[in-house]
């Protein structure tokens, strides 16, 4: 059928970047625990588990995104080397400008991530006393006592964040989930014709994919293809928030 290359985006690459920054700084800066008891104190438990599970990956993701556009609007782009379509440049030398349709789809990435990975993310956390067997919420506060209840039996205190050996390997097994998981879901976009045209070509709209590209894609992709398998890794490892 003619389709693209699966090929990761620039703010695939950039994330994982974070990552190794958000290790490092662990590993020598004791980093996580001061932002983790930071967070308790001014969001306390259940706030802060959604600002590390759900607010974070997708400030980074814009944050990310942000970045190589600045590289984009850049004289001398420094990253232009690395792109995988030297000749389809988001940016045209000859005019100084953006070239057509860089924001293009712009509005369905706020869409997708903070219409839809947000709240889903907010809906699902605060369901998970009730796949615990436990009643439903009512109420923040009692929504911290859960979490930090959680906390505990598992880490021995609210306050309590694993060492840089467990977030390292927690990172990666997280990362092995996902890639896993997004593999097979992409390839089925690719090879099965009803879900290339139906759900999946609008991921394709971008001739010249920029950061933000790498979630421009229907709300049905993005739910299976992106919001699931990245979920699936920390519930299934139960890892420490601050990972």
């Amino acid at each position: 059928m003619g389709h693209s290359k699966m090929l990761p985006t620039p703010s695939d690459a950039l994330y994982g970047i974070f990552n190794l920054l958000l290790i490092f700084a662990c590993c020598f800066s004791g980093f996580c625990t001061t932002v983790w008891v930071t967070g308790l104190a001014t969001l306390g438990p259940a706030g802060t588990d959604l600002a590390a599970s759900v607010g974070w990956p997708v400030a980074l993701y814009f944050l990310s995104s942000f970045a190589f556009a600045a590289f984009d609007l850049a004289d001398g782009n420094p990253m232009a080397r690395f792109r995988l379509q030297s000749g389809n440049a988001p940016v045209n030398p000859a005019m100084g400008r953006l070239g057509p349709g860089y924001f293009a789809g712009f509005s369905r990435l706020l869409a997708n991530q903070l219409l839809l990975a947000v709240p889903l993310g907010v809906l699902l956390s605060w369901f998970r006393p009730v796949f615990s067997g436990l009643p439903l919420p009512g109420t923040m506060k009692e929504m911290d006592v859960f979490v930090a209840g959680r906390l505990e039996e598992r880490w021995g205190s609210v306050e309590t964040v694993p060492g840089p050996a467990r977030i390292c390997a927690d990172l990666l097994g997280c990362a092995l989930v996902f890639e896993v998981l997004f593999y097979y879901s992409h390839r089925a976009l690719h090879e099965n014709q009803w879900l290339y045209k139906n759900v999946h070509s609008t991921h394709h709209y971008h001739c010249r994919p920029v950061g933000w590209t790498g979630v421009h894609c229907s709300s049905m992709e993005m739910l299976l293809s992106n919001v699931l398998p990245a979920a699936a890794g920390p519930v299934l490892l139960g890892v420490h928030p601050i990972s």
